[in-house]
C-alpha cells in the first residue's frame, strides 16, 4: 500500500496477531488497538504520526466504521441448502444517518430439496425458501472465552450463542421467541485448513486491508431448523430483506417444520478487515464434498490480485493434496448473465473457469439454479449495495500436464455469493 502522510503502515505484531490460525473473534484486538484511540499500539515503532488533533479524531471514526468481521456457515444438504451468517460492521455504530451497525445474524436459502438438483433448474423458485435477518446492536454483544472465542447476543426476543471450539469446530445456537430455533455444528475435515491470506489492495481508503481465513473448506455438518405457523405469519407478510416464499408459507401453515441434516456437506469462512461496505466486492464460489474429502473454493475481491485465485483440495491415495493458481494462472468468465428485476444489475446463470500451472491444470463449470438476494434497504450505505447468495451445480476436472485425470466432479451441489455496489436501490 502507498503511504500516505500521517498514516505509516500498521504495526507488524498487530498483523501477526489477526493473522493466526485462531478460532477468535478479532473484533476485540481491533477494538483495543484502533477504536480506543491509542494509535501507538497500531504503528511500527518510531513512527507513530504526530498529526493534528483533528485529522487523529476524524481516522479514529473512519477506521471504527470501515471494520467488518463476518463468520459464514454453509450447508449443503437435501434438507436445507443455504447459510448461517454473521456480520459485524460499523461496530462503533458510527455515521448513523448513512450506516448500520451491529452484529447482522442471517438465515437464507431453501428447503426441503429434492437429491438431483440439476433436473431443477426451471422449478427452483417452487421449493421453499426463506431469508431473514437480525440486528444485534453492539452493546448486545459479549465476547467470552480465550481469543473471544464465543460470542453471546440477546435482544428483541432474539437469542444467539456461537462457540468457536477450535478453528475447525464451531457451534451455534439462534433462537426467535415467535419459534424460530437453529441448531448448527461444524466440523472441518483434518488436512483441509487453509492458513489466512492477507491483502491490502482491496480498497482506496487509507489503512483499507482484508484477510481471508478459511478453516473449513470443506466440513461435515450437523443441524436442524424449526419454524413454528406463528414465526412465519410474523414474516410472511414483510419484504426485503425478509423472504418467505408461498412453498415456505404452505410448509409451515399448520403445523411445526423442522428441517434436519446429519453429517452434511458444509462450508465455513472467517473474514474481516478494514473496508466499508459500500466499497467492497465480491464473486467467490465452493464446492464442498466430505465424502471424498475435496472441495473447490474461488475467491475474488474487486481491485485484488493479491484476494484473487482458486483453491483446490482432492484426496491422492492416502495423501490430502492442496494447490492454489493464483490471479495470473486462472480465467474466469460468466458465460450466461441477466437482468434481476429486484436487485437491477446483471447477475451470472453460469461461471466457467479455467486455470493452469506448471503441472496442474482445471476447468470448472458451475451452474447457479437459484439466488437469494440480501438487500438492506434501512440507510444509504448498505441501500446502494447488495449480496445475492446461489446455489447451484458444479462440474469440474482437474488434470496433469500430460492430460492424466486427478480428479473428475458432475453436478456436485455448490454455493457462491455476488457483491458489489450498485446505482439503483432494490425493488420489493
Amino acid at each position: 500500500m502507498k503511504e500516505i502522510p500521517f498514516l505509516p503502515r500498521t504495526n507488524p505484531d498487530l498483523l501477526a496477531h489477526i493473522q493466526q490460525a485462531s478460532p477468535g473473534w478479532r473484533f476485540p484486538i481491533y477494538a483495543g488497538t484502533l477504536f480506543d484511540g491509542n494509535h501507538a499500539t497500531l504503528r511500527a515503532a518510531g513512527t507513530t504520526p504526530n498529526a493534528p488533533g483533528w485529522y487523529q479524531r476524524t481516522l479514529r471514526r473512519w477506521i471504527s466504521a470501515a471494520f467488518i468481521e463476518w463468520r459464514y456457515f454453509s450447508v449443503i444438504t437435501p434438507a436445507f441448502h443455504g447459510i448461517v451468517g454473521m456480520a459485524l460492521f460499523n461496530p462503533a455504530e458510527r455515521f448513523k444517518q448513512l450506516a448500520e451497525g451491529g452484529l447482522l445474524v442471517i438465515l437464507a436459502g431453501m428447503l426441503d430439496l429434492p437429491e438431483q438438483l440439476a433436473a431443477q433448474s426451471h422449478t427452483m423458485r417452487d421449493w421453499p425458501q426463506i431469508c431473514w435477518m437480525h440486528l444485534f446492536p453492539t452493546d448486545q454483544l459479549t465476547f467470552e472465552g480465550i481469543d473471544a472465542a464465543m460470542v453471546r447476543a440477546e435482544g428483541q426476543g432474539v437469542q444467539l450463542v456461537c462457540e468457536h471450539l477450535a478453528p475447525q469446530q464451531h457451534r451455534l445456537l439462534l433462537r426467535h421467541e415467535r419459534g424460530l430455533e437453529v441448531r448448527l455444528e461444524h466440523y472441518g475435515l483434518d488436512g483441509t485448513a487453509i492458513a489466512p491470506t492477507y491483502a491490502e489492495d482491496v480498497g482506496y481508503l487509507p489503512g483499507t486491508h482484508w484477510v481471508v481465513y478459511n478453516p473449513s473448506p470443506v466440513a461435515r455438518t450437523s443441524g436442524a431448523i424449526t419454524m413454528t405457523p406463528e414465526f412465519l405469519a410474523q414474516i410472511a407478510g414483510q419484504s426485503f430483506p425478509t423472504i418467505a416464499s408461498p412453498a415456505l408459507a404452505r410448509l409451515v401453515a399448520r403445523d411445526t417444520c423442522c428441517a434436519r441434516w446429519d453429517h452434511g456437506n458444509g462450508y465455513y469462512e472467517h473474514s474481516f478487515g478494514l473496508n466499508p461496505l459500500p466499497l467492497h466486492g465480491w464473486d467467490f464460489l465452493f464446492v464442498p464434498d466430505a465424502q471424498r474429502q475435496q472441495g473447490i473454493v474461488l475467491q475474488t475481491y474487486q481491485r485484488s490480485q493479491t484476494l484473487r485465485y482458486l483453491e483446490v483440495l482432492w484426496h491422492d491415495g492416502a495423501e490430502q493434496r492442496y494447490t492454489r493458481f493464483s490471479a495470473d494462472q486462472l480465467h474466469l468468465v460468466w458465460e450466461d448473465t441477466y437482468l434481476d428485476p429486484h436487485i437491477r444489475v446483471r447477475l451470472p446463470r453460469k461461471r466457467v473457469i479455467v486455470a493452469h500451472k506448471p503441472g496442474l491444470q482445471l476447468e470448472l463449470e458451475n451452474t447457479i439454479l437459484h439466488q437469494i438476494p440480501f438487500l438492506r434497504p434501512a440507510t444509504p450505505a448498505v441501500r446502494h449495495f447488495f449480496i445475492s447468495e446461489q446455489i447451484g451445480v458444479t462440474n469440474w476436472r482437474l488434470m496433469d500436464d500430460a492430460d492424466k485425470l486427478l480428479v473428475e466432479v458432475r453436478e456436485q451441489p455448490s454455493g457462491g455469493e455476488i457483491a458489489h455496489g450498485r446505482l439503483w436501490p432494490p425493488r420489493a
